[in-house]
């Protein structure tokens, strides 16, 4: 290889020079002019090398000659430039370098040379290449590493927003609840003591029905109100159990004689038994019992009747309360025991309530490491289970 060879080659190692040594190869060759490219398999296309002309007037057909002598050692075809077609010849390379010589007017001798300078010109351009390529992913990753770490500062920013709007919303209901609390308490004694001064039997018949429902509507709203704070409490972690060892048939018994009592709807039949104690919150159970009762009676009105049933295993006691009401859809069923959840039968339209007692039932009992789940049909019922572990 002669010492202009070796200049032209020592010239195209630096971009900025890169044109003028193509020329002179050229001229070296005997051509008009000489054009590098290499293939992108990212976009299947053929695209300039570093420091040549990075647009061609008739790209189309550029991409064509190139594409036709890809994998052949020497092509030889036409190329239309500046308007005129012209011969020309490509040199492919293994590594996806192709050198292309416009107007070249082909000797055995000066083309092995250009083969060999062609072989050190493209393992230039391809690692120049690979840089870029290099260059390029690690400034993608630099930007996905600041965004990823932008992203992560605005999640926290969000969860510390959500976080405080959860502790102020929690905040707001337990202070409304306990300022609510206080005044309905003392209306429900008022009514009490008209209650007391208008006995059933007498005769003023309008007065006695207005002060029942009243205070039929002010149980009801001192049951939402404590079933708000067991909420506030339950989510802030400080629902405390006041543990002692009682019976099941017992909290049971009373449950269903303190509904049985005001309740002439429905029916409650208990059946089994258990001779096994259990550690619980006595006051909290019969919370649990009695409010699955309410439930069973509240989406039960076509229907008479309420089934309590009591077993026991060598671990635990079992709780089962059944109604032949409207049933549960399959798709709530996942759902049910989830604060605020309400579950829409065909006939629960007027039945309103908060979707909280479940959601309370179902800490409670697990608080005492035991399990709750229920069993429905939609039009034939539903049975709650819930499950205490016995006293060994």
């Amino acid at each position: 290889m002669n010492e202009d060879f070796l200049k032209v080659i020592s010239e195209f190692a630096d971009v900025s020079r890169r044109t003028n040594a193509a020329g002179k190869l050229a001229e070296l060759m005997h051509a008009e002019d000489v054009c590098c490219f290499v293939f992108d398999p990212l976009v299947n296309s053929f695209l300039p090398a570093p420091g040549f002309p990075q647009t061609l007037s008739n790209a189309k057909e550029w991409q064509r000659f190139l594409k036709a002598g890809l994998n052949q050692v020497k092509y030889k075809g036409k190329i239309t430039v500046s308007q005129i077609e012209k011969d020309a010849v490509s040199i492919s390379l293994q590594n996806g370098c192709v050198l292309i010589l416009i107007g070249y007017r082909e000797n055995d001798t000066t083309f092995t040379q250009l083969q060999e300078i062609f072989s050190l010109i493209s393992a230039l351009i391809k690692s120049e290449v690979l840089n870029q390529e290099l260059q390029s992913k690690l400034q993608n990753a630099v930007q996905s590493s600041k965004k990823s770490e932008q992203l992560t500062k605005y999640m926290d920013s969000v969860r510390a927003k959500l976080q405080q709007a959860l502790k102020t919303e929690e905040e707001f209901i337990s202070i409304a609840s306990h300022e609510l609390k206080t005044p309905v308490t003392s209306i429900n004694a008022f009514i009490q003591i008209l209650q007391a001064n208008h006995p059933p039997d007498s005769t003023d018949n309008s007065t006695n029905y207005i002060l029942s429902r009243a205070k039929f509507q002010v149980d009801r709203l001192i049951r939402l109100i404590s079933d708000l704070l067991d909420v506030t409490q339950i989510k802030s972690g400080q629902l405390d159990l006041n543990i002692e060892e009682v019976y099941l048939d017992k909290i049971i018994d009373e449950q269903i004689q303190d509904y049985q009592s005001t309740i002439t709807s429905h029916k409650i039949t208990r059946t089994g038994n258990s001779v096994s104690k259990v550690k619980c919150d006595k006051y909290r159970i019969e919370q649990v019992i009695s409010n699955l009762l309410a439930n069973a009676i509240k989406y039960s009105l076509t229907s008479d009747r309420i089934l309590i049933s009591l077993d026991e295993d060598m671990e635990n006691v079992q709780v089962n309360i059944q109604d032949f009401g409207i049933g549960i859809a399959p798709a709530s069923k996942s759902k049910i025991f989830d604060s605020f959840f309400r579950a829409h039968g065909k006939d629960s339209g007027r039945l309103s309530s908060l979707g909280l007692g479940l959601y309370i039932c179902a800490d409670i009992i697990k608080r005492h490491k035991g399990k709750i789940w229920v069993d429905s049909e939609v039009g034939k019922g539903s049975t709650f289970h819930f499950t205490l572990p016995k006293i060994k």
